[in-house]
C-alpha cells in the first residue's frame, strides 16, 4: 500500500470507530426508553439489562456500519478539503479514482467484517438476546395476542409442522399440516386439519385427513378421515412464537438447510421469506462500499465550503433513501412482487450503478 493510501485510510479509521460507538450507543438507548416502562414493573436484575444490551453490540454493529462508514468517510473529506489537501493531490496528479481508492478498500473490509459478525456471532446473540427477554425483561403473559401468518417449524424428531396462521393467545392453529419422516428422512405420512388446539398436554386436531406416502411423497391408498383426532407431539404452543425468528438465528448454511427441509411442503409465502433472509445475509455487507461510491462523488462536485456541505448533504439524503429502497425492496421480495434474490440485492444494483455514472460524470 502506498504511503498515500496508508495517510488516507488511517484519516477515516478513527471517525468510523467514533461513528460505529455513537451509533450503537443511540440504537441501545433508543431500545432501552423503549422497555423503560416494563423493566422498572418487573426490576429485573441490572447484571441481566447489562448482559442484553452487551450481546446487542454485534447486530447494531452490522445494521450500523453502512452509515457510519459514509458519515466518517464524508467527515475525513471535509477535513481534507479544508486544509487544502484534496487541491493538493489533484494538483500533484492524482484523479478521484486514486484518492476514492483506500476509502474503498476500506468500506470492503468493512463489508467482510460485517458478513463475517453477521454469521458467526449474531446468530448465537440473538438467541441470548431473546432467552434474556423471554427470562427477565418481559412480563410472564402471553407476549403475542397477535396473530402469526405462515408458521413453519421443524420438531427435534423430524416432523414439520406448517399452519397458515397462529392465535397465540388461544394456541389455536389453522390450517396445519404435518409432514413426517422416517430415519432415511424419506417420506413417511401427512396429516391435514383445519383447526388445531393444545389442551392437556396434547394437540387436538379438527376435521382433517391423515395420509400415507410413499418415498417420493405421493400419496398411498385412500385418505382415513376424521372429525376430532388427539395428536402426542413434544412440539408446544410456545415453540410457534419461536418459529419465526428461526430465520434471523441461523447462518447461511442453516438457513439453507432448512430451505431444503421445506422444500415442497411449506407454502409459498414461507419460502419467500427465508430466501429473502438468506439474499439479505449476502446483500447488506455490500452496502459498505455501495453508500461509498453513492457519497463520495457529490463531496466534489464544487470545491467552495457551501458546495461541499451541500455536497454531504445530497450523500446523506441519498444513503437514507439507500436504506428505504432496501426495505422496500425486500417487502416486495416477501410478497412476490419480485424474485426474492432481487427484492435482497435491489438496492445494491440500482445505488451501485447510479454511484458509478456520478463517479464517472465528477471524475
Amino acid at each position: 500500500m502506498k504511503i498515500l493510501d496508508r495517510y488516507l485510510a488511517k484519516q477515516i479509521l478513527i471517525p468510523f470507530f467514533i461513528c460505529i460507538l455513537t451509533f450503537s450507543a443511540m440504537v441501545m438507548v433508543i431500545d432501552l426508553f423503549n422497555r423503560l416502562d416494563e423493566i422498572l414493573k418487573i426490576r429485573p436484575p441490572l447484571s441481566q439489562v447489562f448482559s442484553f444490551y452487551l450481546h446487542f453490540i454485534p447486530l447494531t454493529f452490522v445494521q450500523t456500519s453502512p452509515i457510519a462508514l459514509l458519515v466518517s468517510c464524508l467527515y475525513s473529506l471535509g477535513l481534507l478539503n479544508k486544509h487544502h489537501e484534496i487541491t493538493a493531490m489533484r494538483a500533484s496528479g492524482l484523479s478521484l479514482k486514486s484518492i476514492l481508492m483506500p476509502f474503498l478498500f476500506l468500506a470492503c473490509l468493512v463489508g467482510a467484517l460485517s458478513f463475517l459478525v453477521n454469521e458467526t456471532v449474531v446468530p448465537n446473540t440473538l438467541a441470548r438476546m431473546a432467552l434474556l427477554k423471554e427470562e427477565s425483561l418481559e412480563f410472564k403473559k402471553e407476549t403475542s395476542e397477535n396473530i402469526l401468518k405462515n408458521v413453519a417449524l421443524f420438531a427435534e424428531n423430524g416432523d414439520l409442522y406448517y399452519a397458515s396462521s397462529y392465535d397465540a393467545k388461544r394456541k389455536l392453529l389453522h390450517d396445519l399440516v404435518i409432514f413426517r419422516d422416517n430415519e432415511e428422512l424419506l417420506p413417511v405420512f401427512k396429516i391435514q386439519a383445519q383447526e388445531a388446539y393444545f389442551a392437556d398436554g396434547v394437540w387436538i386436531l379438527s376435521r382433517g385427513s391423515k395420509y400415507s406416502l410413499d418415498a417420493e411423497g405421493k400419496i398411498v391408498g385412500n385418505p382415513v378421515f376424521f372429525v376430532k383426532e388427539k395428536f402426542e407431539s413434544q412440539v408446544k404452543p410456545g415453540d410457534f412464537l419461536k418459529a419465526k425468528r428461526e430465520g434471523e438465528m441461523m447462518n447461511l448454511q442453516e438457513l439453507r438447510e432448512h430451505l431444503r427441509k421445506l422444500s415442497g411442503k411449506a407454502s409459498p409465502s414461507v419460502i419467500r421469506r427465508l430466501l429473502v433472509e438468506f439474499h439479505k445475509r449476502i446483500a447488506y455487507p455490500f452496502a459498505n462500499p455501495v453508500v461509498i461510491l453513492i457519497g463520495f462523488p457529490f463531496v466534489f462536485r464544487e470545491k467552495k465550503a457551501v458546495g461541499m456541505l451541500r455536497g454531504i448533504g445530497i450523500s446523506m439524503i441519498l444513503c437514507f433513501s439507500f436504506y428505504a429502497t432496501f426495505v422496500v425492496t425486500s417487502n416486495f421480495g416477501v410478497r412476490g412482487a419480485i424474485p426474492p434474490w432481487l427484492g435482497a440485492w435491489a438496492a445494491n444494483l440500482l445505488f451501485g450503478v447510479g454511484g458509478f455514472l456520478f463517479l464517472w460524470e465528477a471524475r
